[in-house]
């Protein structure tokens, strides 16, 4: 089964909308917003030998920033945030992956927790 399309994410309390724009047997897919500020992948691979699967969703904004070394001349910016979630084949259900799935965006989500992450701490 497949993501709708569009797909739509929320930065800030603004929704997103971003259109796929790529979608091949093996490579990721991947969703656009129309002036390209915001890029979405989704991937999903077997590795180990095929005893194990990975899973990648991964979200980058771009934005064009002053230059700091020059302010005369502006450059572009890019961030990133992935979730990977790699499990066994066998031995764990998809529910009990998705425990621990919420178990990190719920930790992450914490604004204290993500001060801490964001700001070096360990």
């Amino acid at each position: 089964m497949a993501f709708s399309d569009p797909i739509s994410i929320t930065v800030n309390a603004v929704a997103k909308s971003l259109a796929k724009v790529y979608s091949s047997a093996g490579a990721p897919s991947t969703y656009k917003a129309s002036n390209d500020e915001f890029v979405f992948e989704i991937a999903h691979q077997d590795v180990k030998g095929g005893k194990r699967e990975r899973h990648l969703a991964k979200v980058t904004q771009m934005k064009i920033v002053p230059d700091p070394l020059n302010a005369a001349y502006n450059m572009e910016a890019k961030m990133s945030v992935h979730i990977v979630i790699e499990n066994p084949k066998m031995g764990f259900t998809d529910v009990e992956v998705g425990y621990l799935v919420k178990a990190l965006t719920d930790f992450v989500g914490n604004a204290g927790n993500q001060a801490k992450l964001i700001g070096g701490e360990a």
